[in-house]
């Protein structure tokens, strides 16, 4: 009997072990880029998501990145074993820094041919170095590929040669795709066109003339997204973009800028105006650091820096069009954008509060703006209360408002209440006239002039979004904020709220379920877990986990025996932060911890 049991201890532990490795801490397996699903878990890959929002485009797209796969095969014939050598290291060690990344390309390719993806581009240093063994390879994957729509660019390691003794042609890589200094692709549907430009061998000088086709292509087209290998400094956010590149790369300035420490990446000026002001550019995007970064690029363009393929990321780009044409979406009701706000709200602040930044000050109305047009996700976002309401209201449901693009106002603010007339309208809070979820809940000042201004998403069960101060956490509608309005108390009601009463240019795929965490599969599904941990006799798991030392004051007075407690840490990790669970798992793994009792 003991053995039996010892033997479902085991078998349950390898479980989710696997479960373990197979799920990023860091990127989530399974994406909502504001509704849209992307699975790379099922793969054993991540994500490194980011949302792009285009008032002239009225579709929903999704682009792939993968880059910095640095691929080896480890049965190379022709190891120039000097290069190593003088290098102190070794092929296999060198492999194995990079997770023996071949492994990685054939689920990467399954993984971009399962989810129907837009266009498809690889951004460079698939191969560690060139040789006839790892093109041949490489080509022979890409070549599953069932998507027409790729963009293959070529950047240094791709037709490095030293690391081998075999002879070729180390061009020959470009030959994957269209060759070239400038590539190009086309995107859209139903009238919508999104221009997709990418530079080849991006860690050399642009010549002149690559510089003039891509202003030629920026100028000719209304939306465009800009590809290259190695990132270019940020018009709007240098210091930033320094800081973060030496904080994970050595100390180097390690992409295009004047500031560079390293190669040489020194821009020519008329390549950075070329992007820089052009009226079309909404995005770049790269890789080469081995590491995921988010910046303001130029006034109408982010960029954001993909982290490498050998650690099992790929990048997800989706963009979300706000709608050009004029009316009532019919596709859309109010209480579908409602729950949409609600249920995106909840996620967001879940997945990225921790990342918030309470803002007030002479800057907020510049920094509300950035943050507004800074996409999703970011590595932090600086919010008031009205910034905080206005980026949600955004990025769920994709409407727009002149005030929140400016940072200057909002839709709803608590001064001048409801701003964009044409989404809301203001409702007074009384017994015949309660707010809704989905609801823009709005608190002034007292008569006395004391109190707060407030606004904040309204979730239905007490609980609202806000952003105030260095709170992190889905906060409750309690006696703090409910005094009466002519209270002299530094506290104040909420006496208002603002009702959306129209969705005209909203744009979204609805998210369904509270939070997102199966991995593959249309049916979501949360996995309880404090229901598992019921099964082990248990009086449940902590909701928030502060530190290492709580986790395991926790494990050491609720555990009962060794079995029991090993499988405890394990669930306990699980917990921190995130999981993602296919249900076919969750009712394996609970119908196996039933039969231990």
């Amino acid at each position: 009997m003991i053995k039996q049991k010892l033997k479902k201890i085991v078998t349950l532990s390898l479980i989710i072990l696997i479960l373990l490795l197979s799920i990023s801490q860091n990127y989530v397996g399974v994406v909502y880029a504001a509704g849209n699903r992307v699975n790379t878990a099922s793969y054993g890959l991540g994500a490194d998501s980011v949302n792009i929002s285009m008032d002239n485009v009225k579709g929903t797209y999704k682009i792939a990145w993968v880059s910095d796969l640095h691929m080896m095969q480890p049965n190379e014939t022709n190891i120039n074993h000097a290069w190593y050598t003088n290098h102190s290291t070794t092929f296999e060690q060198r492999n194995a820094g990079f997770n023996n990344s071949y492994a990685i390309l054939p689920k990467i390719i399954d993984c971009l041919n399962a989810n129907d993806f837009d266009a498809i581009v690889f951004g460079g240093d698939m191969m560690d170095n060139y040789s006839e063994d790892n093109f041949n390879y490489l080509k022979s994957q890409i070549s599953r590929l069932n998507n027409s729509n790729v963009m293959f660019l070529v950047a240094d390691h791709d037709y490095l040669t030293e690391m081998t003794t075999n002879s070729g042609t180390n061009e020959s890589a470009a030959s994957l795709g269209v060759g070239g200094e400038i590539k190009q692709i086309t995107i859209g549907n139903d009238g919508d066109s999104i221009t997709l430009i990418g530079q080849n061998f991006a860690n050399r000088e642009i010549s002149d003339s690559a510089i003039s086709t891509v202003s030629n292509y920026l100028n000719n087209s209304q939306n465009a997204l800009y590809f290259t290998h190695v990132p270019i400094e940020s018009q709007k956010e240098p210091d930033k973009m320094q800081s973060w590149s030496k904080s994970v790369h050595n100390g180097d300035v390690y992409y295009w800028s004047s500031a560079s420490t390293s190669n040489g990446y020194k821009p020519k000026s008329n390549y950075l105006n070329t992007l820089y002001n052009s009226s079309s550019l909404r995005g770049v995007f790269a890789g080469h650091v081995h590491s995921s970064g988010n910046f303001n690029f130029s006034d109408g363009a982010i960029e954001h820096v993909f982290n490498a393929a050998f650690k099992g990321i790929i990048g997800v780009i989706t963009i979300n069009g706000n709608g050009s044409s004029t009316g009532e979406n019919t596709s859309i009701t109010l209480e579908s954008a409602r729950n949409q706000l609600v249920q995106w709200a909840l996620n967001f602040k879940k997945q990225e509060g921790l990342k918030w930044k309470y803002i007030k000050g002479d800057e907020l109305y510049a920094i509300r703006g950035k943050t507004y047009k800074g996409g999703y996700p970011q590595n932090e976002y600086k919010f008031d209360c009205v910034g905080c309401v206005s980026y949600i209201l955004h990025y769920s449901i994709g409407i727009n408002y002149e005030g929140a693009v400016s940072g200057n106002s909002g839709f709803v603010t608590p001064q001048n209440n409801v701003r964009d007339t044409k989404h809301f309208e203001l409702h007074y809070i009384s017994d015949d006239d309660q707010p809704i979820p989905g609801d823009i809940l709005i608190a002034t000042k007292g008569q006395g002039g004391s109190g707060h201004n407030h606004v904040a998403i309204y979730c239905g069960n007490g609980q609202v979004v806000d952003c105030r101060g260095t709170e992190t956490r889905i906060n409750t509608v309690t006696s703090e904020w409910v005094e009466p309005e002519n209270s002299t108390s530094s506290l104040c009601k909420y006496t208002k709220f603002a009702r959306l009463i129209s969705v005209e240019g909203a744009s979204f795929s609805p998210i369904d379920g509270d939070f997102d965490i199966t991995a593959s599969g249309n049916d979501v599904e949360e996995v309880d877990l404090d229901e598992i941990a019921a099964a082990f006799k248990y009086n449940g798991m902590p909701t928030e986990i502060s530190s290492t030392t709580t986790t395991f004051r926790w494990l050491f007075d609720d555990i009962g025996d060794f079995g029991n407690y090993i499988l405890g840490i394990l669930l306990s990790l699980i917990r921190i932060p995130i999981v993602g669970l296919t249900s076919v798992t969750e009712r394996s793994i609970n119908t196996g911890l039933h039969n231990l009792n």
